[in-house]
């Protein structure tokens, strides 16, 4: 413990993590908390936005997040140091007030002046943005919650999720690989949920002796649904619909 310097929390698709005993646990140690908040935009727990909880926050503007630049992403905090720090290191690790003096080990992580005006237009719409989201998920949510044969994720009572990435978890007996090759064959493109971490070739070592059965399981029956902002209420119950195909096949 005499070597853990900060608490980096995940708000995973769009629900909040369990912030107060997260945050308890850090005065507790003297932690700086650095919430992940990539998939999470407008998100809250107990009311407090998700991203201004902890000392600093991250954000991702890759294309299939909740707003975009394209690519990129972005630091938040309310703290002069670090965020001069963070701007220091963004340039190269030079020196803010004297040019081509370097004093960290830097990247070269600036924003374009394109990809931040798009960035400022999508922040115009954002409210617009999180409004069609939340119908999309409810419209989603409408369809399949009571379905047998799927679980749709459930929130705590704490949170106010925000609409990332509709996700569905298959129960044993259904194939997850044959409902993405049904999806596909019928036109709908749908993802399978991301491989455990310990699964990565270059972590394999680590966690040879070591078993996850929960994540892997996830991970496994697991999908993700047509979840851009363009999906209207028509595709969402035609979407639906094969699901609801599929999973009547088995029968």
């Amino acid at each position: 413990m005499s070597r853990t310097k900060a608490i980096i929390v995940v708000h995973q698709f769009g629900h909040a993590a369990h912030m107060g005993s997260i945050l308890e646990i850090a005065e507790k140690f003297d932690l700086r908390v650095i919430e992940d908040n990539a998939e999470s935009i407008g998100g809250k727990y107990k009311g407090k936005l998700l991203g201004t909880l902890g000392d600093l926050s991250t954000y991702s503007f890759f294309g299939n997040k909740i707003m975009t630049t394209g690519e990129g992403g972005a630091v938040l905090t309310n703290d002069p140091n670090i965020a001069l720090k963070c701007r220091e290191l963004r340039d190269h690790g030079m020196n803010s007030k004297k040019r081509y003096q370097h004093i960290y080990h830097g990247f070269n992580y600036r924003m374009t002046n394109m990809q931040a005006a798009v960035g400022l237009a999508q922040m115009e719409k954002i409210e617009f943005i999180l409004n069609q989201r939340a119908k999309q998920m409810n419209a989603y949510y409408l369809e399949l919650n009571n379905l047998e044969g799927v679980t749709l994720r459930k929130f705590s009572s704490w949170c106010e999720p925000v609409h990332w990435m509709m996700t569905l978890s298959l129960e044993d007996n259904y194939d997850r690989d044959e409902f993405l090759s049904f999806m596909s064959d019928s036109g709908v493109d749908c993802r399978q949920m991301i491989n455990p971490v310990h699964h990565a070739k270059h972590f394999l070592d680590q966690f040879e002796n070591e078993s996850f059965p929960v994540s892997t399981e996830v991970s496994k029956q697991s999908v993700h649904l047509p979840s851009g902002l363009s999906i209207d209420l028509n595709q969402i119950q035609k979407i639906s619909g094969l699901i609801k195909k599929f999973l009547n096949s088995y029968s």
